[in-house]
């Protein structure tokens, strides 16, 4: 049984929705649930034969009724669906209010799922890593073995998320970002999934070291100061000259990868300011929240394992994050490049941003570039349910073989969510164009062989 939705959180919706814009006129009602029940059959089933004449109260009554009778209203992924829609296009007046009602909503789905045993459907996030495309036959071939494997070895019959975490391309160039498009493109119409629910974050393959090299102009060292260390990350010495680097052109290192990929996949140009490089993806009917971060942004030809965060784009995030109250219970999930540990020089030094993310409730983070799946712990605190961060690794999906790790092919991970219990399922592919198979490194205690997954309590 569905819990039955409070009386005050009745009155309390029924008011902002006779206040919504439109719900002024009957046309406008019924363009609104179009909008908001888009792909909820519970909540398509409960709009059949509904009356929405008359005052604006009278049809809220008449349409709340009904979510709630169906169960739209304590079940966690219809009530996202429903309400996340009509949240963003309530005035502004009434949006701290809607927010407010959303989280108690989510906070009693919650105790009822517990408390009543409701089956929890899985969701499915894939997260991919170090793809280094090449020809545009690659987006062909790479897709077809990929979704060979998911529907048939995993059963994994549509994808909620598709997480990149960098390096889509070898050298940057416009024919890899086409092949990355395409194969990212190809998979999203198999799977069914909108560009919003993919997230991108560049790696140091995905900036081009020729408009890097064009940034560095001659100049006078009797205008630099050696002892300012913010003056000094803008110039080297090559030889007996002094190079300088011009900040406007500096930037544009990025540029291929907003124009060539993400405009493309997104819809919208990557952020050139290193402050707004991050971006939150929103996944109300998941109750997924994922934050993209920038690992390359001080990176160029001179300085290539110069890898970390920006700190104000992490404190912009954040501040974000406090103003959104209806995110407050969803699964935090953050993704950026570089490794926090590796053997490598190219590893992020400063881990403050994690200290950062960790008390604003991440509980995982998702990386790339050491072409080899791992996963590490991370405890800000030391109780036993103290704030912690999962690491996980993905392998390189798609590397040159010059460029495995021994012992570590190619590599891709699959992600599934069932109530707080995360699955990683790790898979392998040895043959250029053979098969993906179950990837068994994840050790167990003595006498048992090793597993191709493992479990993360979340």
């Amino acid at each position: 049984m569905l819990a039955t939705l409070k009386r005050s959180d009745f009155q309390r919706l029924v008011e902002i929705i006779a206040h919504h814009p439109d719900f002024a006129t009957e046309d406008g009602r019924w363009g609104l649930i179009k909008m908001a029940f888009h792909g909820v059959d519970r909540a398509s089933s409960a709009s059949a034969g509904l009356d929405l004449g008359g005052n604006r109260r009278n049809a809220a009554v008449a349409l709340v009724s009904r979510l709630s009778d169906f169960g739209c209203l304590s079940d966690r992924h219809s009530l996202a669906l429903v309400l996340e829609e009509i949240r963003e296009r309530v005035g502004d007046d009434m949006r701290s209010e809607f927010d407010r009602l959303i989280t108690d909503l989510d906070a009693h789905c919650r105790a009822s799922s517990s408390n009543n045993g409701a089956v929890t459907r899985t969701t499915d996030i894939l997260h991919l890593s170090d793809l280094h495309f090449g020809a545009l036959a690659d987006a062909h071939n790479f897709h077809s073995q990929l979704a060979e494997d998911l529907k048939g070895e995993l059963n994994c019959k549509r994808l909620d998320g598709l997480i990149v975490s960098g390096d889509l391309t070898q050298r940057c160039t416009d024919t890899e970002y086409a092949t990355a498009v395409e194969f990212l493109t190809l998979l999203a119409g198999e799977f069914d999934f909108l560009s919003e629910r993919i997230v991108l974050v560049p790696g140091n393959h995905d900036l081009s070291w020729d408009l890097s090299e064009a940034a560095y102009d001659p100049g006078g060292s009797a205008a630099y100061d050696d002892a300012n260390s913010n003056e000094r990350s803008r110039w080297i010495r090559d030889g007996s000259t002094l190079l300088v680097r011009n900040e406007d052109r500096y930037r544009k290192r990025f540029e291929s990868f907003s124009t060539k990929c993400h405009v493309p996949l997104k819809g919208m140009p990557y952020p050139s300011a290193y402050p707004d490089q991050f971006s939150f993806h929103h996944w109300p009917e998941l109750g997924v929240l994922v934050l993209g971060l920038n690992s390359a942004w001080e990176i160029d030809h001179h300085h290539k394992a110069r890898a970390g965060i920006h700190p104000e784009a992490v404190s912009r995030a954040l501040n974000m994050l406090r103003d959104r109250p209806d995110w407050r219970s969803c699964l935090k999930i953050a993704t950026w490049h570089h490794p926090l540990a590796s053997d490598e020089d190219s590893r992020i030094i400063d881990h403050g941003f994690v200290e950062r993310l960790a008390r604003a409730g991440f509980r995982l983070g998702l990386h790339g570039h050491i072409h080899k799946a791992e996963a590490h712990l991370y405890r800000y605190d030391q109780s036993p349910a103290g704030r912690r961060l999962d690491i996980l690794a993905a392998g390189t999906f798609g590397a040159p073989s010059r460029d495995w790790v021994p012992g570590y092919p190619l590599q891709y991970n699959l992600l599934r969510l069932v109530g707080d219990q995360l699955t990683v399922e790790t898979r392998r592919r040895e043959e250029l164009n053979g098969t993906w198979k179950p990837d068994a490194r994840w050790l167990q205690k003595t006498g048992k062989d090793p597993l191709p997954r493992y479990m993360v309590d979340l």
